[in-house]
Order: structure tokens, then sequence, then C-alpha cells
């Protein structure tokens, strides 16, 4: 830029820089919400405090040219930043004004936008005294000037007089230049070394109290807080602080995925093993990186060990609430749909738009107090079917027994899509009373999703065709093609797949046969398959699994070796129950989901080579999967917490 494209007079930057003066005003001993920007502060005070606004983060290429004579009530002065890289260049426009009316911003702007020094422009900052913010008239205004300096490629920004105050507020050196220490002290934001360091304090010493759902976990320098799930609220929440001075005040607030996985991690994983929420720094000092979602901070080794305590703790109570919570409403087999409810959602089944449709048709068609069969048991609804009692009979007690809505990718159902999802959630029970789930009053998940494809959908199949709607006539037709993979009244699986075939809620693995126990491990086989791995499995599981394998191989027919031997990886020189039993004996520590896996996919394999197994055998191979079941059992549960 030359400098006879610059307007007005060149102002001598060493002026700019100079001192702003102080003013001897008395100040009250209140806190000052606000400085007098305009009343009390002189227009070359005002100038130089642009210059600062304008500086902050600059180099030294800045000149600095004003509009108009020194002082004067309605003129300013511009700063212009010079980008070092090119011609394009910052102008900031003071106007000390004691108001501003509406088109005075434009009428400033289009004086800007005829200079010649517009065209080099690339942001404009408009630097004002007074409150534009109270009056939307003028926000408008700006909004629309904003608009046209953008359209000429350049940028804006309003530097009102509530903005200059906020700025100002963490600008401490320069409040005490232009109102003195005593307006600084009262109106800026304290700076670090005003705040009083804090004091170092001890928690107790493995400590651990309950106080109705929270739980506070202290180990003399960490203190964790778990709200615990519930029959009512399933969910769990945790926040964790520590003891140091430089951390005291500070909770950082872990989310349920964290909290979960970190103490389930801790139950199972070697104490060699790396931690997920803390990693070693490995540069000698001894120290650790805590690695929540939402905080980062270096922890010492005694920090960690103490937080290894207190997740130790911390697991035992949780999955023991949880445990209590989801098994009581019998979710377990059921994944989580993520919806908007405040309640968790759970999803039964996979169902056929139109035959859900049809589904609520005969609900409205069988209202409660419309007749006296035992299907007159819905309350109106469009979208959702609800399982209603309006009096005692000898099935049901009065009230609501069940409550389904139809999901579409995690949203209540509307339209599109051939199939929707129905899930579950649970009831209010009575205030006193939380044992009441049975068939007769509120029913749990399970309960519902078999009274679904035993009794409901079966039902709604022969009213179609008693109707022989159109609809109807097609689904019928439909049903008369379809082969029934299980023996019921009427096949479902062409409009209805149950989300609890693969997930079945087992509480030990059964040994009465060899169907039952080759459903089991195909089901937990099926589950460690889809694992995330994040928490590491003892040895114990993987032995176990080939111990078993070993047991009833040699009752397997037609069994292809060279693929059990590649899952586990055994000797390809030795027998194979011999091979089997040499892996069970070389002590490996913590595994991973993946060995489980393909350990249980041998043992499918023996199973499925096996037309038979002697009852002893059975119970034997039932005892030894119990861990691994359980195991399957304990994730499930977390999965439902992190959700």
């Amino acid at each position: 830029m030359h400098e006879e494209d610059l307007p007005g007079d060149r102002v001598n930057i060493d002026d700019l820089k100079g001192p702003i003066t102080a003013l001897d005003t008395p100040w009250l001993d209140a806190q000052i919400e606000a400085l007098p920007l305009h009343g009390h502060l002189s227009p070359d005070n005002f100038e130089r405090l642009i210059y600062r606004i304008a500086a902050q983060g600059m180099r030294d290429e800045m000149q600095a040219y004003r509009y108009g004579g020194r002082g004067s009530t309605q003129g300013g002065i511009d700063v212009i930043v010079l980008d070092p890289s090119g011609n394009r260049h910052d102008v900031y426009e003071a106007k000390r004004v004691q108001s501003i009316s509406k088109g005075d911003m434009t009428k400033w702007v289009e004086k800007f936008l005829n200079g010649k020094h517009a065209s080099r422009a690339k942001r404009y900052v408009l630097c004002t005294t007074f409150l534009v913010e109270q009056d939307t008239g003028l926000l408008d205004e700006w909004i629309s000037i904003a608009e046209c300096l953008g359209e000429r490629g350049i940028g804006s920004e309003l530097m009102h007089g509530a903005r200059i105050q906020e700025w100002l507020k963490r600008r401490r050196e320069i409040v005490v230049d232009m109102f003195g220490e005593a307006a600084a002290k009262r109106f800026c934001v304290p700076g670090p070394s005003e705040f009083s360091p804090p004091e170092a304090k001890s928690f107790r010493r493995r400590y651990v109290g309950e106080h109705g759902r929270l739980v506070a976990i202290e180990n003399v320098t960490v203190r964790c807080e778990i709200m615990m799930p519930a029959l009512d609220e399933p969910s769990v929440t945790s926040v964790v602080s520590f003891a140091r001075s430089d951390l005291r005040g500070v909770s950082i607030q872990l989310s349920a995925s964290e909290i979960v996985r970190w103490c389930q991690w801790r139950s199972h994983a070697e104490p060699t093993e790396e931690r997920p929420y803390a990693v070693d720094c490995a540069d000698g000092s001894g120290n650790y990186v805590f690695l929540a979602h939402s905080a980062r901070f270096m922890l010492e080794k005694e920090e960690v060990l103490n937080l290894d305590w207190v997740f130790t703790q911390g697991w035992a109570l949780l999955i023991d609430c949880a445990r209590a919570a989801i098994h009581h409403w019998r979710c377990l087999p059921f994944d989580r749909i993520p919806s908007a409810s405040i309640r968790p959602v759970y999803a039964l089944a996979s169902v056929d738009r139109d035959f859900w449709s049809s589904t609520l048709a005969f609900a409205r068609a069988h209202r409660a107090g419309d007749g006296d069969s035992v299907w007159h048991i819905f309350d109106t609804a469009h979208h959702h079917l609800k399982v209603y009692s309006d009096s005692s009979s000898t099935l049901f007690d009065p009230g609501y027994h069940a409550i389904l809505y139809a999901y579409n990718n995690g949203t209540m159902w509307t339209t599109g899509g051939r199939h929707v999802l129905i899930g579950w959630s649970r009831i209010d029970l009575r205030i006193g009373e939380p044992d009441t789930l049975d068939p007769r009053r509120v029913w749990d998940a399970t309960y519902t999703h078999d009274w679904l494809f035993d009794q409901l959908f079966p039902r709604v199949i022969e009213w179609l065709g008693e109707n022989r709607a159109p609809r109807a006539k097609t689904l019928m037709e439909k049903i008369g093609r379809h082969t029934p993979i299980v023996p019921r009244r009427h096949e479902t699986s062409e409009f209805a797949i149950s989300y609890a075939e693969d997930a079945q809620e087992y509480a030990a693995v059964p040994g009465e046969s060899l169907q039952s126990l080759l459903h089991c491990v195909t089901a937990l086989q099926r589950h460690f398959a889809c694992s995330s791995g994040v928490v590491p499995h003892e040895a114990a599981l993987w032995q176990s699994i080939l111990v078993a394998t070993a047991r009833v191989a040699r009752y397997a027919t037609h069994l292809d070796e060279r693929y059990i031997r590649s899952n586990i990886g055994l000797r390809a020189d030795a027998a194979l129950v011999p091979a089997l039993q040499e892996a069970v004996e070389c002590g490996l520590g913590a595994v991973g989901h993946f060995a489980v896996e393909l350990a249980l996919r041998s043992l499918i394999a023996v199973l499925e080579s096996c037309k038979s197994l002697p009852r002893a055998d059975l119970s034997f191979v039932a005892s030894k999967l119990q861990c691994v079941l359980d195991r399957r059992n304990e994730d499930l549960v977390c999965d439902h917490l992190c959700k």
C-alpha cells in the first residue's frame, strides 16, 4: 500500500502506544459491572484503547491514520493493520458517540466503501461505546451491513459497548491504565496469581460409603462417586476427583461406558497389563496420563494404584446393582434401541410394517370394555400397542400390562422402511410394590416377547383370515407359502423375527441333551465373535473350553482335526486329545475374545460330530462352560449400562 492512498493525516504510532491517562474517579466498594467507557473516557484514550484492541496478536507492521480532527465527538480513528504477506489489511473505525440512530452505521460503512482503501481491506471492524445490542433495529441493520461487506469480500465485526466491556474484563493491565488499580480490582476477572493456591487434602483410606443409590469410594488420593443402577432407573453416572492440590475442586465426569468398562477391566485384567484409563508416560518418570474423554492430566504412581483399588471396589457394587435391575425386568436378551425416551427401550422383534399395522387394527377392534372375550384387552392407540384391562378378570388385574412402540432407525415409527422394531420399556410400578411383575399385572420384557410370538401374532393371523380383507388375503398367501421352522399353531417368522433367539437368557448351561447344549454353545460363540474385546478374558475361560472339547472329542465321528488344531494352535505331531491337554497345561495369562471365540468354534465342531453323549459327559461339559456363560451374561449386563 502506498502512503498517498491512505486517508487522513498520518499519526505518530508512538502516541498511540503511550500510556492511557488514569482518571481520578471515586469508586464504590461494590463490584463494578460495567466501566463508564463513554462518560469518563476521553477521545484520546478511546483511540488508544482501539489501538490495543487491534494490536492483540499482531506484529509491528502497523500504521495508524485518523479521520477528522483529534478529540472530535463524532470523529474517530482508523487503525489499519497491514498483512505482511500482501496488500490486504484490517480497518478499525472508532465511533465514540452518545447515541446511534438507525442509518448511522450504514452511512459510516458507505463512506468506508467509497474510499480508495476499501478495495484492499480484508476486514472492517466498527468500534463504538454505544450499547448497540440493546436496540434490535440496529442489530438488524448491522446484519445487513455484514452481508453487504461480505459481498465485497470483506469480513466484518462489531465491537460495541458490551463486547468491549467483556474484552476488558480479561485485560487487567489496560483497565489499570485507564481507570486505576481500584477499578481493575472490582471489575476484572482475577488472574491465576490472584487465587490462593489450594491446600492439599487426603481422602479417607479405603473407604466405601453407600447413601441410597449414591456410592462414594475413597482411597487417600482419589474419590469416586457412582450413581448406581436401580429398578426404576437402570442407568449409571459417576464423577472422579483427586486430592492433589492442583486438582482440588475439580471433578471429572465419567461417561457410563467409561466407568463400567474401566471397573470391569480392572476386575479381569492382570496387574501388569496397560490400563485403559492411565497410560505410562514411558519417560522414566514413573508418571501416568489419565485418559478420560473429558480430561487429560498427569498422575503419579500412587494415585493410579489408588484408582485401581477404587475401580475394584466399584465393580463389585456396580455389577450387583445392574444385575438386580436388569434381571428384575428380564430384559437381558434384548438390545437397547437408541431413543429420546428417558427410560431404556429394548428391541423385542423386527416386524413387517404391514403386519404391525394389522396388529394395531386388531387391537383397535378389541378394545377393553367393548367385549367380554379374552382378547378385549387393549387401549385405544394409533401407532403403539397398549395392553390394558379395565377391570379384574380370571386372567388379569386392572391396569396397563405392557406398552409397545414401533421404532425405525432409533426414532418413533412414522413412515418409510419395510420393517419396524418393536420396543419395550418398563411401566412404572406402584409405589411400595416393587415385586408386582407377573402375568396378571405388569409384564417384564421376556414375558411380553413370548406373549407376542406365542399368542398375539398367531391370533392376528387367524383374525386376518377370518376377515378376508385384500391385505389379509395377501398376508395369508404368504403364510401358505412359508415352511414353518418352529412348530407353532401359526408360523410368524414371515412377518416377525424374534430378537431373543440368539441371545436367549441362560442362568446355567443346559446339560440335559446334546441339542440344548449345542444351542447354548452356539449362543456363546456368537457373543464372543461380536465382543468388542476391550476387557480381557482370564485364561481359565479358554482352558475350560479346551477341557470340555477334549472330554467329548472321543465321541466324535468324521471330525476335521485340522480345523480344530488351526483354531487353537495345537501341535500337529500329537494326537488331538493329548494336544488339547498340553495346551491347557501351558498356563496362559489373559487371552483375547478372538481366542475364546475360536475355541468355542472348535467345541461346536466336535459337538456337531457327536451323535449322542452320555449324561455324565453332558453334565461335565455344562459345568466347565459355566464360567464362560457367566462372563457372557456379565458382558450383556455391561452392554446395557453402556448404551
